[in-house]
């Protein structure tokens, strides 16, 4: 009976990770320098990752790695303190990574990955400057549990960007 229990269970944990996805963002993000700025990635449906090793690379670099319960050290020097997961959050399937500081060589195509599932999603980051304040930054960030999605407000400077994107986009379209 109990191997019967053991292998269904096994069996079920094989299928929802066979059938889960790892979503990323459709959407470049945007932010200036100085910023501190999300990147979004997470399980569709969501599944318990605290067990599993989370890997953020841009490029072969390795920029943040969380190993089964707890940050690795290895990672590229230019990224040294200024990346973190959301450890509470992991248990519900997000591995966004916040980056701190945000500096213009930081722009680029980051791949957030789950070796274990073999599941990997882009998000892509544009970094711009501002002749505005110097500080403006994400005010907050927190996790909807009813929709599944990490919900953050922007800075003044970062929401006139993405109006400018608009704007262009429509005249581009026009």
């Amino acid at each position: 009976m109990y191997n019967n229990v053991l292998l269904s269970t096994v069996c079920s944990s094989v299928l929802l990770a066979a059938e889960t996805q790892l979503i990323g963002s459709h959407q470049p993000i945007v932010a200036l320098v100085g910023d501190d700025v999300l990147l979004p990635c997470h399980l569709e449906p969501p599944l318990d990752v605290t067990k599993l090793s989370v890997e953020w690379r841009r490029g072969p670099a390795l920029v943040h790695v969380y190993r089964s319960r707890g940050d690795d050290p290895k990672q590229n020097p230019s990224y040294s303190l200024r990346t973190r997961l959301f450890m509470d959050e992991l248990p519900h399937g997000s591995v966004s990574m916040q980056i701190f500081r945000v500096k213009l060589s930081d722009a680029g195509s980051y791949k957030c990955s789950l070796p274990a599932m073999k599941k990997e999603a882009e998000v892509e980051l544009i970094v711009g400057t501002s002749k505005m304040s110097p500080k403006h930054s994400v005010s907050s960030c927190e996790w909807d549990h009813s929709t599944q999605r990490l919900v953050y407000c922007l800075g003044a400077a970062v929401a006139q960007i993405f109006l400018f994107l608009i704007i262009i986009e429509e005249q581009s379209v026009q």
